[in-house]
């Protein structure tokens, strides 16, 4: 009876050993269905990815074939120019007469058109300063001209802007009404430096400056707008103007009106001439 329960007692680790066996199939098979299900997973999301992509580029390729923006755009690009505005103040040309000129030279479409080439026609106009034209989506074009400043005429040849450039062009009686400046073309900016200053210093004591001008001596003479000439030579022009200023505040004042020619190319004073032949002929200085 003893041997008998020590066989059935050894017996028993057998069993647990095939029972042991059975769960570890168990396992290795539940393994397999998890890494399975995880590659369908994979597979699921790969194809839906890829089936994305595909109808994205199908709906592109469709819009390309339906839409056909080539044709669209070609079709904007054709677009001819509706209205065209012009801005500026304009005191020398009229904008009307400016507006027709650029219709002239506006033939090509909306985005055809040559902005440059517009610009430098416009800009040859000698009474145009600047020009900017820019273009106003969907078939508008904006043209914003700058005139040229007067500031003087310059000899007979038209006048002086505020750069003191030389502008020719021909006399109109807005032109006619300003300052005459006269000189060799080399020193067009030095003689308007010279009338701006001189201007300034005469207006304190409510002369007005109408002419200046710089000989081929370079010697300097001024006409005010009462109709008196100023010699002033070639030297000490400050010095002999506020010279003559202040004789001018004192006994030549009362009779200053009278003066046809003050000539101040003395070393130390100056001369004047009458406009009337029976006035005394007055020395200032030595």
């Amino acid at each position: 009876m003893v041997g008998a329960t020590r066989r059935k007692q050894t017996a028993q680790p057998a069993r647990v050993a095939r029972s042991t066996g059975r769960a570890a199939r168990s396992g290795a098979t539940r393994a397999r269905g998890k890494i399975g299900f995880g590659r369908c997973r994979y597979l699921g999301s790969v194809m839906l990815k890829t089936l994305l992509i595909a109808g994205l580029f199908g709906g592109i390729i469709t819009a390309v074939w339906y839409f056909n923006p080539q044709e669209k755009l070609q079709q904007f690009a054709h677009r001819p120019i509706k209205q065209v505005q012009v801005e500026g103040a304009f005191q020398f040309i009229s904008s009307e007469v400016l507006q027709r000129q650029i219709e002239l030279y506006v033939k090509d479409s909306f985005l055809e058109l040559e902005l440059g080439d517009l610009k430098q026609k416009l800009e040859q106009n000698p009474w145009i300063d600047s020009v900017a034209i820019a273009r106003v989506w969907p078939d508008r074009l904006i043209v914003r001209v700058v005139e040229q400043q007067p500031i003087a005429q310059w000899g007979k040849k038209g006048f002086l802007n505020m750069r003191g450039d030389i502008v020719e062009v021909e006399k109109t009686t807005k032109i006619q009404a300003l300052p005459l400046l006269q000189g060799d073309d080399r020193y067009a900016q030095e003689i308007m430096g010279q009338y701006l200053r001189v201007g300034k210093l005469l207006a304190q004591q409510d002369l007005v400056l109408a002419a200046v001008e710089l000989d081929d001596t370079r010697a300097w003479t001024l006409r005010l707008q009462s109709g008196i000439t100023i010699k002033l030579g070639r030297e000490r022009l400050w010095e002999k103007l506020q010279y003559l200023l202040t004789a001018k505040s004192g006994e030549l004042g009362k009779d200053f009106h009278k003066i046809q020619l003050v000539d101040m190319r003395y070393p130390s004073g100056f001369a004047v001439t009458w406009k009337s032949a029976e006035a005394n002929h007055y020395v200032a200085g030595g």
